[in-house]
């Protein structure tokens, strides 16, 4: 998994790189709140989804709780 420092500087790179290259950009599987407000900013260059597992589930707590059971 990756941690929210690491999602959110993926997420600045990618929209930066849209705008410098007038493209528009879709994020799958967003995962952190970090995110919201870059892709919020971004209403013009940018769509995003996210999975439920990405909404409940919380690393490393969900792995120490649930196991192999957390892995999607």
């Amino acid at each position: 998994w990756r941690d929210a420092e690491a999602a959110r500087l993926c997420t600045e790179r990618l929209l930066k790189l849209a705008r410098e290259t007038r493209r528009r950009v879709h994020v799958l599987h967003v995962s952190t709140g970090d995110e919201l407000p870059l892709l919020a900013n971004a209403k013009d260059i940018a769509t995003a989804e996210t999975t439920p597992h990405h909404l409940t589930l919380t690393a490393p707590d969900c792995y120490e709780r649930l196991g192999t059971y957390a892995q999607m």
